[in-house]
C-alpha cells in the first residue's frame, strides 16, 4: 500500500464503529419492513446479536432472474465470486455426497444495504424485495 492509502484506511478506521451501528439500523429498518415471505429468504438471525450486513445474503431459486429484476428496479446485486473448495478437482477424492454449500452459493445473492443508505431508500428495498417474492 501507498503512504495516502494507509492515511486514508486509518481515517476510515476512525469512523468503523458508526458504520456498523449504522449498518444494524439499516438491516432491522429493512427487515422489520420486509413481508413473512420476503423474510423467509433471508439468513437466520438470533435476537442477541448484531448483524452488520452491507450485502445482505438473499436466497433465490433463479438468482439470475432475481439479479435481473433487481437490476430493473435500480438495484445494482451480485453473487459470490468466491469458489467453492469442495468444487476443486483437487478435492474430488474427498468429495462423497454434494456439500450443501455449493447450493446455497449459487443461489445467494447480495443485496447492497450499505450505511449511507437512509430511510427512504431502505424501505423502497423492502418494497422490491417484497414484490419480487409476491410474483415468485
Amino acid at each position: 500500500y501507498t503512504d495516502i492509502q494507509a492515511e486514508i484506511g486509518l481515517a476510515l478506521l476512525k469512523n468503523l464503529w458508526m458504520r456498523d451501528e449504522q449498518r444494524i439500523k439499516n438491516f432491522k429498518l429493512l427487515f422489520n419492513n420486509l413481508s413473512t415471505k420476503a423474510q423467509s429468504h433471508l439468513p437466520l438471525t438470533l435476537p442477541e446479536t448484531k448483524n452488520v450486513f452491507w450485502r445482505l445474503p438473499f436466497l433465490s431459486a433463479e438468482p439470475k432472474n432475481f439479479k435481473k429484476y433487481l437490476l430493473a428496479n435500480q438495484i445494482d446485486a451480485s453473487q459470490t465470486n468466491l469458489v467453492l473448495a469442495n468444487a476443486l478437482p483437487v478435492f474430488k477424492e474427498f468429495l462423497g455426497a454434494p456439500a450443501p454449500n455449493a447450493e446455497l452459493a449459487h443461489q445467494t445473492v447480495f443485496v447492497p444495504l450499505h450505511s449511507s443508505f437512509n430511510q427512504k431508500e431502505i424501505i423502497r428495498l423492502a418494497e422490491v424485495l417484497n414484490n419480487y417474492v409476491k410474483t415468485a
